[in-house]
């Protein structure tokens, strides 16, 4: 009796695990690269509250949640003394 050899298909896992992780990295990078942007520039906050609040929603979230600061206070502020200024 002549036996194949039967070739195991490999998981789905095995097959597109390294692309998901890759891809989950590439992502928490980008996140962490926007976090600090929002975090060292006054001006970028700024324009995220005019162009995607609800991403400046989140930094000030985790801002107020795990490092209890008062960001969010401190930018409204500055932005309704520079509104008036330049009314």
């Amino acid at each position: 009796m002549i036996k194949k050899e039967i070739k195991a298909r490999p998981s789905f896992l095995k097959k597109y695990g390294t692309f998901i992780v890759l891809f989950e990295l590439g992502l928490a990078g980008y996140a962490y690269l926007i976090y600090r942007r929002l975090n060292s520039s006054e001006g970028m906050r700024y324009s995220y509250s005019k162009n995607h609040p609800f991403v400046l929603h989140a930094y000030y979230e985790v801002g107020e949640r795990l490092g209890g600061l008062d960001t969010r206070q401190t930018d409204q502020e500055r932005w309704k003394t520079y509104e008036r200024q330049n009314k």
